[in-house]
């Protein structure tokens, strides 16, 4: 059976068959006979549209809908039979024995608004969503491991690494997401290599690090150039970071897609906002949520025995809870704990696992100046921002206490 259309060589153009364009030729031919071989101008019929009363079984919004009634009824003699014509001429190409798809093309039909159902909150869609999204994302979260205990580098050198970037990464304006991606690129190399690294490794693995979570999160991410240039300052050599970078994708099985402490603690503060969380609050309490989470969470980053004791999940719970900790220090009426047992039930956690971590990250955060005197860009990044959105915080609270008094 051969097709209406066919393939012209190698540039892949539709073009019609010889065979077909004569019998369109014919067909115009018998309609310029008819008219005399002129071209008659057809004044187009104004369509006729009746106004049919619906009424819905819910609500009575739904009323003097339009419906399209008798659409091309009025002279259609044209176009039957245009398309016994073409079926005529494509039947014994195409293998239609009529043209009803044409047809019920330009037929209308009324459609009842009563069958329209809208969309409802079900417990597929609505009770089970979380817990569904949390066990995907808790799945690949490891146990504490003290993985530099085989390599040379210290806790310490690592955390220098990690301070430098912040300031790598605030100066692109990159996100969090980049940030906590890159340290758990870096972290993961160190626990899965089975070679001893050494500490002049560390700039390189730090650097490429970024470079691949920089692929994953941004839009317009490093490219190898600037990270040559501008990052490594021309200290390491192309040809070497190409090499850092298959080395850790090869270590990683190219498997750099697993929960990190922004994508975990962010997922539990959707949770509250899911439960209206935030409406006890300002309008602001959301935004100044996310802030001081992002500080948490990158203190958290930066104290390797935290890490080595506890996994994820705890320092994320732990993270979003000192910055509601911080929050309700504004607003002590408020009770968070109605809100937080259930999402430490969801994510099988009670409030003792949290206690512990979550002390050594307040304190941590009160007294950033004696426990890491040396790591300035944490502190220099972010402290400003926590002091617009908590100053913006005070003046908001005093309003809705000032309204509350009236």
């Amino acid at each position: 059976m051969s097709s209406f259309w066919q393939l012209r060589d190698s540039n892949q153009k539709p073009v019609m068959q010889q065979n077909n364009i004569n019998k369109v030729l014919i067909l115009d031919n018998q309609n310029k006979q008819k008219s005399n071989g002129q071209f008659e101008y057809i004044q187009p019929q104004q369509q006729n549209f009746k106004l049919n009363q619906y009424q819905s079984v819910e609500t009575n919004q739904y009323q003097n809908l339009p419906v399209l009634n008798g659409y091309l009824s009025q002279d259609s003699t044209d176009v039957s039979s245009c398309s016994q014509n073409m079926n005529s001429a494509n039947s014994q190409q195409s293998g239609f024995s009529s043209c009803d798809w044409i047809e019920s093309a330009i037929s209308p039909k009324k459609v009842e608004v009563s069958e329209i159902k809208p969309l409802q909150k079900t417990q597929t869609n609505e009770e089970t969503y979380f817990p569904r999204v949390f066990s995907q994302n808790m799945m690949d979260i490891q146990g504490p491991t003290d993985f530099l205990q085989r390599h040379q580098i210290t806790p310490s050198m690592r955390a220098k690494m990690i301070d430098w970037m912040i300031e790598v990464l605030k100066a692109y304006n990159f996100s969090e997401s980049t940030f906590s991606l890159s340290v758990s690129i870096m972290d993961k190399y160190f626990a899965k290599v089975e070679r001893t690294l050494k500490v002049e490794e560390l700039h390189s693995i730090g650097v490429v690090s970024m470079f691949i979570a920089s692929k994953y999160e941004e839009i317009v991410p490093f490219s190898l150039q600037k990270i040559y240039e501008k990052i490594a300052h021309e200290k390491i050599s192309i040809q070497q970071l190409k090499q850092t970078e298959a080395d850790i994708l090869n270590t990683l099985n190219f498997n750099i897609s697993f929960p990190t402490l922004d994508i975990l603690s962010n997922l539990m503060i959707k949770y509250l906002d899911s439960q209206d969380f935030f409406k006890q609050y300002s309008r602001y309490s959301k935004d100044f949520i996310k802030t001081i989470n992002a500080y948490m969470f990158k203190l958290a980053s930066l104290d390797y025995e935290l890490l080595k004791t506890y996994d994820y999940k705890i320092l994320a719970v732990s993270s979003v809870f000192v910055s509601i900790q911080v929050m309700q220090q504004f607003f002590p009426n408020v009770n968070q704990f109605q809100f937080v047992v259930p999402l430490l039930e969801l994510i099988g956690l009670n409030y003792d696992q949290i206690i512990q971590p979550s002390t050594r990250l307040l304190t941590m955060a009160k007294s950033y100046d004696k426990c890491l005197s040396n790591l300035k860009n944490l502190k220099k990044y972010h402290l400003d921002e926590i002091n617009k959105k908590t100053s913006l915080y005070f003046s908001n609270r005093n309003n809705r206490m000032d309204q509350d008094s009236d």
